[in-house]
């Protein structure tokens, strides 16, 4: 046909049209697509029925439930405790696939997928039997049982599951839990005697419906048979003698029972021995009065060979002054109670490892091998982190990313982003180094550090600041004093360095390493002073010297002194924790009980203010309750005492309000110059 006939006209004018109609419908089409693959198909829910493997349903109080979705390695969701067995796991998006991971006792039992496309998916979890375990405990011979022990059965994230007492032969009840299923997985089981005794006996695993005997020989020996002296002091350096009166030393368990007494010698000594492990008061009597001289409350564990009792404050109270009282001096008053203990030492009794200046490829492997024997003896550690040089070194930052996933007794602190000295900045840019190291800690290990060593140990008033920004709780510098800060609504604790392992020769550089004995001494000293010890350990002095160059190798022997030294710790009965672990051992403003009478009375009128401030003013400046760093205020100006003060004296008289309330009155009261620290 020619070109340009009328046929060639219809067929192109044909294809304009259907192609006008085409397009917008199958623009309409696309349009509509979204709607129709994407729109929103509601919740439904995962109904979990748990049976053990003889079909006996399970017990759901001790079981947790991580859900994923789709091939997220993160949690979906995280279900802390079944309330029922079948459980629904409800508002799960459908359309999704979902793994359902459980655990019982802290324990891995199954795992279960569900493809997620209707409102209700029933999923059956088989788990395998509880397992049972009766302790059989005894003394170090193996032979001795113990009797009156404390049984506690934890799972590795530290959370208790049971307890018991062992009975005068050593054995405790059969525990049925949820046996260990992975390889990896085991109990950790904590004999204690009183207070301050604790031994870790660890891995327990459990066959699935099996009962077990598992032996605990602890490092404890049944009867202490050497020679124990006690000392009795007039002051830090004098002892006792006849001259200042006759004097017994009586010996209580932790029952208050009197147990025998040792008459003291002209020197000032008495004697004991054939003392059984555990918690005991040592009181110091004059008997020319029958009045107690002073008194100590220690754990016999075979380690002690002297104690030391030093003459009780007297007792400080608050009442309205006589005739014969010395102005601005507390007097005492008929109605207080006696012998307050002495406040400025506090109650933890714990030690707190901490590891510095951790780095890139500087002594990686000693620092590394310095962990790995923390780890191997299920101790404590706070490791402090350079931000700026973190991070590079693979395999340091790699085995501290899966060491701290799987043991919780690894704490990540902040120590500087650059080592920079902290008092050279002002706030803003302290603020910005502690930022950029918690964001790089974060994004490296998956944790953000709440505790600052900061470098060089200096800080000034703006570290405060800054930290408070970054939701940092505690400070571990070198100031050798406990005490909190409060800032804006957050509260600060300040734990310091108190201990080190070695010291550095003022002259040449040199490094030094101090023996286990001089360290445990210097520990020992902390605990009395403060209550707590903060070891800083120094990673140079672990590592091989070729004489003139610090290597990059771990020295053995010196990494079987640290295991010694933990091992001397805890046989001491220490516990050992983290940094911001030792708050966590019910650290707290110290300030006697007893001073809460006379803060009711002196709200209600019946003590004056000079009386009451006048007493607070002397314990204050003699430590005998501590509540913080308090500045120096000069002479007192006499302004008068706010009456939000006496109100909250009151109300914590009261118990309405906490004891750091009750201190930051005080606090204020220095601040303004009302009274001086």
């Amino acid at each position: 046909m020619p070109k340009g006939s009328v046929f060639d006209k219809m067929s192109h004018l044909l294809k304009k049209q259907v192609t006008k109609f085409i397009i917008p419908l199958f623009l309409v089409l696309i349009a509509l697509q979204p709607v129709i693959v994407y729109a929103d198909q509601g919740t439904g829910a995962i109904e979990i029925d748990v049976k053990y493997t003889n079909h006996d349903r399970a017990d759901y109080s001790s079981m947790t439930v991580k859900v994923y979705q789709d091939f997220n390695t993160t949690p979906y969701r995280e279900i802390a405790s079944l309330s029922a067995n079948p459980y629904n796991i409800v508002s799960l998006p459908i359309g999704h696939k979902y793994k359902v991971e459980l655990y019982a006792n802290g324990m891995y039992a199954n795992t279960g997928y569900v493809d997620l496309q209707s409102t209700q998916v029933v999923l059956d979890l088989t788990i395998p039997l509880p397992g049972g375990v009766r302790f059989n405990v005894f003394y170090n011979d193996g032979l001795t049982p113990i009797d009156g022990a404390n049984i506690s059965i934890k799972s590795q994230d530290g959370k208790q599951w049971t307890e018991g007492t062992t009975d005068n032969n050593g054995q405790t009840t059969r525990f049925w839990i949820q046996s260990t299923n992975l390889q990896d997985n085991y109990y950790i089981t904590d004999v204690s005697i009183g207070e301050n005794l604790l031994y870790s006996y660890f891995p327990v695993a459990l066959l699935p419906g099996i009962p077990q005997e598992a032996k605990i020989v602890t490092p404890w020996p049944p009867i202490v048979n050497s020679l124990l002296t006690v000392e009795v002091f007039k002051s830090s350096s004098k002892v006792v003698t006849p001259s200042d009166g006759n004097f017994v030393v009586e010996l209580y368990d932790n029952n208050g029972n009197k147990i025998k007494d040792s008459p003291t010698n002209s020197r000032g000594e008495s004697y004991f021995t054939n003392l059984k492990v555990g918690d005991y008061v040592f009181r110091a009597i004059n008997l020319n009065d029958s009045s107690e001289w002073g008194n100590t409350k220690i754990t016999i564990n075979g380690n002690q060979n002297t104690i030391q009792i030093f003459k009780s404050q007297p007792v400080i109270t608050i009442g309205k002054q006589t005739s014969n009282t010395t102005k601005n001096q507390p007097i005492q008053t008929s109605n207080t109670t006696k012998n307050p203990t002495p406040s400025n030492i506090q109650n933890c009794q714990c030690v707190a490892f901490r590891l510095n200046n951790i780095q890139d490829y500087w002594l990686d492997n000693v620092q590394t091998k310095i962990i790995d024997a923390f780890q191997q003896k299920n101790a404590s550690l706070t490791i402090g982190i350079i931000g700026n040089s973190f991070g590079n070194d693979i395999k340091l930052a790699g085995y501290l990313h899966d060491e701290i996933k799987t043991n919780p007794s690894l704490e990540i602190a902040n120590n500087g982003w650059k080592f920079e000295d902290f008092t050279t900045y002002d706030q803003n840019e302290q603020s910005s180094f502690i930022k950029q190291t918690n964001d790089k800690i974060f994004s490296l290990l998956g944790v953000t550090p709440t505790v600052f060593i900061p470098p060089y140990g200096k800080i000034n008033n703006d570290t405060f600041g800054a930290m408070y920004e970054n939701h940092i709780n505690f400070l571990s510098a070198n100031t050798l004093t406990y005490h909190t800060v409060y800032y804006s609504s957050n509260t600060i604790h300040r734990f310091p360095a108190t201990v080190a392992t070695g010291y550095t020769s003022t002259g040449n550089g040199t490094l030094h390493r101090l023996t286990n004995d001089g360290i445990f001494t210097n520990i020992q000293n902390s605990l009395h002073d403060y209550g707590f010890a903060v070891v800083t350990i120094s990673f140079q002095d672990y590592a091989t010297n070729n004489g003139t160059v610090t290597q990059n190798e771990p020295d053995l022997q010196q990494i079987q002194q640290l295991e010694a030294l933990i091992d001397k710790v805890r046989s001491n009965g220490i516990k050992t924790t983290t940094i911001s672990g030792i708050n966590n051992e019910k650290m707290s403003i110290l300030i006697p009980s007893w001073i809460k009478n006379n803060a009711g009375l002196w709200k209600i009128g019946q003590v004056s203010d000079v009386d009451f401030l006048s007493g607070i003013q002397y314990m204050i400046q003699n430590h005998i309750i501590i509540i913080q760093n308090l500045p120096k205020s000069g002479e007192s100006n006499g302004n008068a005492v706010p009456s939000w003060v006496k109100n909250n004296a009151g109300w914590w008289a009261e118990n309405k309000i906490s004891d750091n309330d009750f201190a930051k009155g005080m606090e204020f009261l220095v601040q303004k110059g009302i009274i001086r620290a």
